[in-house]
């Protein structure tokens, strides 16, 4: 059995941040303690008091350097960070994060972020092979499926169907989610 992971949330709006906490004590099936940290001033603190395996926060809350200096941090070093996005922000300052979810997120798609962070090696059967990587990165890029297709020398319904299947492994149904799971998963640099 899967120990129960420590979930984090810090976020400044006590309403974005009672939703979430609601939102994610619904996911009964994925093996979670939930907490809220409302106070992000003395985070470092916070972290090493509450021992979280998993922070979901703001991006606005932490400037890029204290992310880079928390992950290099061996107190910290395994703590996954999900980026709470709520408003439009700098794509290279998501990169930082091992997952983003965002406000026009549906709530099995919120599911799925954390379940991929909680079951990371058992995640086997739904690893994506290259050449989804390689759809994922031209879809990303702005490609319409049939220049993918001449870009990777393949048909267009070979690429529609990986594109499926893209779909249905990550449960991501719009480009938008498309390019935010490519920059989050660092399969693309802005």
């Amino acid at each position: 059995m899967t120990r129960k992971q420590r979930v984090a949330i810090a976020e400044p709006s006590l309403i974005i941040r009672m939703g979430l906490f609601a939102l994610l004590k619904r996911f009964t099936a994925l093996p979670m303690e939930i907490f809220e940290l409302n106070q992000t001033e003395h985070l470092d603190n916070l972290l090493i008091r509450h021992k979280p395996d998993i922070l979901i926060i703001n991006p606005l809350c932490i400037d890029a350097n204290h992310l880079a200096q928390l992950k290099k941090n061996p107190k910290f070093s395994g703590i996954k960070y999900i980026a709470n996005q709520t408003s439009m922000m700098d794509i290279r300052l998501l990169k930082q994060y091992d997952q983003i979810i965002t406000l026009s997120m549906e709530a099995e798609q919120i599911k799925d972020v954390l379940s991929k962070l909680i079951h990371k090696d058992s995640a086997d059967s739904l690893a994506l092979s290259d050449r989804e990587k390689d759809i994922i990165i031209a879809v990303a890029e702005g490609l319409t499926n049939k220049m993918i297709a001449s870009k990777l020398n393949i048909s267009t319904n070979t690429v529609m169907t990986h594109r499926k299947n893209i779909s249905n492994k990550l449960n991501i149904h719009s480009q938008a989610g498309i390019i935010l799971y490519a920059i989050a998963n660092r399969l693309i640099e802005c």
